[in-house]
């Protein structure tokens, strides 16, 4: 990439800028090469800002360089309505309180003799876990029956949807799990008396387009 020769470069990111320094200068690298040094010069001024905590030197280099858009930004999209967030609250199931109450004491137990970074890798695993828990005990155990009563969540996904239904109005449902995609549908298709269209990482260009 840093062959073409081009008028100009332009570097395009879904993240704030970066996830890790090292990301910001390789981005950088391709834009305007030297701006932020070489490889080994980069790296070592980068442990001496993570050191120190101060970005301010490095964000003055490259923020002429980044144009950054904002949804509040009025300037950007005027016609862009203000998001109405509403929280709406469930409880676990008998079966989802159990699971949760048990992994979080064989947690304890593990931390009890774990340090460093095994032990923030047992943490960040157990949250994962948790999250699986909340969604359906299946999805946590592995199964594949999914039954909706199982799941706090699909019964207040299932109060929800109905409304939308009833007022014949449409609905996204995300989720960060690719596995509880095909229940959620198969769930919902009851609420909805039809099926719903599914996209993931996986769905084929074709059915995409076809959407």
């Amino acid at each position: 990439m840093k062959q073409l020769n081009v008028p100009f470069k332009i570097a395009m990111t879904g993240t704030p800028i970066e996830n890790r320094l090292g990301d910001l200068r390789s981005i950088f690298d391709f834009l305007n090469t030297g701006l932020l040094g070489t490889a080994k010069e980069f790296s070592n001024y980068a442990k001496k800002v993570k050191e120190s905590g101060s970005y301010a030197k490095l964000r003055g280099v490259v923020s002429p360089f980044i144009l950054r858009r904002l949804k509040t930004d009025k300037s950007i999209i005027s016609d862009l309505p203000d998001k109405v967030e509403i929280k709406a609250y469930t409880t676990l199931t008998t079966k989802q309180a159990l699971l949760y109450k048990t992994l979080v004491e064989e947690l304890e137990n593990k931390l009890i003799d774990t340090e460093g970074i095994a032990r923030k890798g047992l943490v960040l695993a157990a949250i994962m876990e948790f999250k699986q828990i909340c969604n359906h005990p299946d999805q946590y155990l592995g199964q594949s029956v999914y039954k909706s009563s199982a799941s706090g969540k699909n019964e207040k996904l299932s109060e929800i949807c109905e409304t939308i239904y009833e007022k014949h109005e449409r609905v996204l449902i995300s989720t960060q799990f690719k596995e509880m995609t095909n229940p959620i549908a198969d769930f919902l298709e009851t609420v909805f008396e039809r099926k719903g269209l599914v996209l993931h990482g996986g769905t084929a260009v074709k059915n995409v387009q076809r959407w």
